[in-house]
C-alpha cells in the first residue's frame, strides 16, 4: 500500500492537504500526536490514495510497530513469549481502518464568485486560499477589489506606544528576516521610540558579530543573549516602553515569560521563493502566536501572487514589506489598494465581473 505522511499543527489544514493531494476518498491509516519539548504537539496523519487495495501495512509502518514493541519489552524485565505475542497483537493496527476520509464537497458558488475564483486560479492559487479571500470580501466585484478588502479586513497588530515589547521575525534560514528586523528597528528609533537590538541567534556562526556591527553603524544599543536569563536581564534594564528587536534562530522561537513585556512575532514570507519551498517552514510554526506577516525580498520577486497566496493560507494579517538589503531604506507598511492593483492584469482590475 502506497502511503504518505502529513505533519502539522492544524488538523483542518492537514485534511485539506490530504484531500488536495490524495483525493476526497483518501484512506486515513493512522493518526498520532508528536510531542515537542517546550512547544505544542504536532499531529501526524498517515494516509493512502483510495485506489490502494486493503492489505497488510507497508514495511516501514511494520518496522515502526516492531521497534515500539521491542522498546517496551526491553524496559519490562521478565516478559514471556506469551506476553510478547499479546503485546504485539495489541500494538498492531487493523489493516483497513475506518472511517474513510470523505469530507463533504464544497458548496457551489454563484456564477460571479466562480468567475472571481477562476481569476485567482489563473494566478496559480489553490482553491482554498482563493476561497478564503472571497469569503472575506463577499461583495467584491473584481479580483483586485476582493484582495483589497481581504487585506484591509485582516490587519496585523503592532506594539502599542508606552509598552515594553519584544519583537522577532521568524521563518526559514535565508528568508531575509534579519534584514527586515534591522529595518524595523531603525524605523522605530527614527520615530522617537527607544529601540534595542538583541543578538540571540547562537546557532549561526557570526550572527552575534553581525548584529553588533549593525548596531554600531545604526547608533543603536545592543545586547547579547545566550540563555533565557540573559534576555530577562536585558528587558528589565531597557527603558520603559522600549522595543527590543530580537535576532532569533531560524524556525520557531519564544521568549521566557517576562512580566510587563509582550512578545510580537512576525512571520517572514520570502516573496522571491517558490511557495513550495516556504510551506515546510510555515507548517512547523504555531501561527496563532504571530501578530502578522512580513513579505521579504519583494524587489526580487516578479510577482507577489505566490507570497499573498501563502499569506491567505496562514490567515495572518500583512504587517510590512521589505525590499533590498539597504537597511537605511527602512521597511514599508503594506497598502492593500496598491498591492491589489498590482496583482492582476488591468482588464481584471477595471472590469467588474457580472
Amino acid at each position: 500500500m502506497e502511503t504518505k505522511r502529513f505533519i502539522g499543527n492544524d488538523t483542518t489544514r492537514l485534511f485539506a492537504r490530504i484531500r488536495r493531494e490524495l483525493g476526497p476518498d483518501a484512506v486515513i491509516l493512522s493518526t498520532r500526536s508528536l510531542r515537542r519539548e517546550g512547544a505544542p504537539p504536532l499531529v501526524e496523519i498517515i494516509a493512502a490514495p483510495p485506489e490502494a487495495p486493503a492489505e497488510a501495512l507497508p514495511l516501514h509502518l511494520q518496522q515502526a510497530v516492531l521497534e515500539e514493541t521491542l522498546r517496551r519489552v526491553e524496559t519490562a524485565p521478565g516478559v514471556t513469549v506469551a506476553d510478547l505475542e499479546a503485546l504485539a497483537a495489541a500494538e498492531a493496527p487493523p489493516p483497513a481502518p475506518e472511517p474513510r476520509f470523505r469530507p463533504a464537497a464544497p458548496a457551489a458558488l454563484p456564477a460571479r464568485e466562480e468567475s472571481l475564483l477562476a481569476a485567482f486560479e489563473a494566478l496559480g492559487w489553490d482553491a482554498p486560499a482563493a476561497r478564503r479571500v472571497l469569503e472575506a470580501a463577499p461583495g467584491a466585484r473584481s479580483p483586485a477589489e476582493a484582495v483589497e478588502a481581504w487585506l484591509a479586513g485582516a490587519p496585523a497588530t503592532y506594539p502599542p506606544e508606552g509598552t515594553t515589547a519584544l519583537i522577532s521575525i521568524q521563518g526559514a534560514e535565508g528568508s531575509g528576516r534579519t534584514t527586515a528586523l534591522l529595518k524595523m528597528a531603525l524605523d522605530c528609533a527614527d520615530a522617537g521610540r527607544p529601540a534595542v537590538l538583541v543578538a540571540a541567534d547562537s546557532a549561526r556562526a557570526g550572527a552575534h558579530d553581525a548584529i553588533r556591527a549593525c548596531a554600531d553603524a545604526l547608533g543603536l544599543p545592543c545586547s547579547e543573549v545566550f540563555a533565557p536569563g540573559d534576555l530577562v536581564r536585558t528587558v528589565t534594564r531597557a527603558p520603559r516602553g522600549a522595543c527590543l528587536f530580537v535576532d532569533c534562530p531560524a524556525g520557531p522561537w519564544a521568549p521566557p515569560p517576562i512580566p510587563g513585556a509582550a512578545h510580537f512575532a512576525y512571520l517572514a514570507i520570502p516573496a522571491h521563493w517558490q511557495p513550495a519551498a516556504v510551506r515546510p517552514a510555515i507548517e512547523g510554526l504555531l501561527l496563532a502566536r504571530f501578530a502578522g506577516a512580513v513579505l521579504t525580498g519583494t524587489d526580487l520577486a516578479p510577482s507577489l501572487a505566490g507570497a499573498l497566496e501563502l499569506l491567505a493560507e496562514t490567515g495572518l494579517g500583512l504587517a510590512f514589506l521589505s525590499a533590498g538589503r539597504d537597511i537605511a531604506a527602512g521597511i514599508v507598511v503594506a497598502e492593500p489598494a496598491a498591492l491589489a492593483a498590482g496583482l492582476f492584469p488591468a482588464p481584471a482590475d477595471l472590469a467588474a465581473i457580472a
